[in-house]
């Protein structure tokens, strides 16, 4: 597991999203069986990536209005526009919601992942058309 102190270069990414299950997330596999001290690194590690994000926008003078290209995903409406201002708002926001309800502990008692809880208090079916 990364230090939480050190940013993670892009290349990495693919690495830390299997060390922490994000896969997993999505498809219902296994999630990884973690102790609470690699849980607060990864969440520290997180938290200080959206930190560095936050202050490469400032320092580089990035407009927040920059349209972000965004892959294709089947829980996003499909004309959603994706900008820089969204990105920092949501980032804060998802740390903010799943800290705040304890949601790591939530799924890994009853397994459901926030997007299927999503569509399923909004009457859609889960898992959505097109899901693969």
């Amino acid at each position: 597991m990364k230090e939480p102190t050190r940013r993670i270069a892009e290349a990495e990414y693919p690495q830390f999203n299997d060390d922490i299950g994000l896969d997993g997330m999505f498809d219902g596999s296994a999630l990884p069986n973690l102790d609470i001290a690699e849980v607060v690194v990864i969440f520290e590690t997180a938290t200080a990536q959206i930190a560095a994000a936050r202050k490469s926008v400032e320092d580089n003078g990035t407009d927040l209005g920059a349209i972000v290209p965004m892959p294709s995903n089947p829980w996003m409406p499909k004309d959603f526009v994706m900008n820089v201002r969204w990105i920092l708002a949501n980032l804060s926001t998802e740390i903010a919601r799943h800290a705040g309800h304890a949601d790591i502990i939530r799924e890994s008692i009853d397994g459901a992942i926030a997007y299927q809880l999503n569509a399923q208090a909004d009457g859609q079916p889960w898992p959505p058309e097109g899901w693969s």
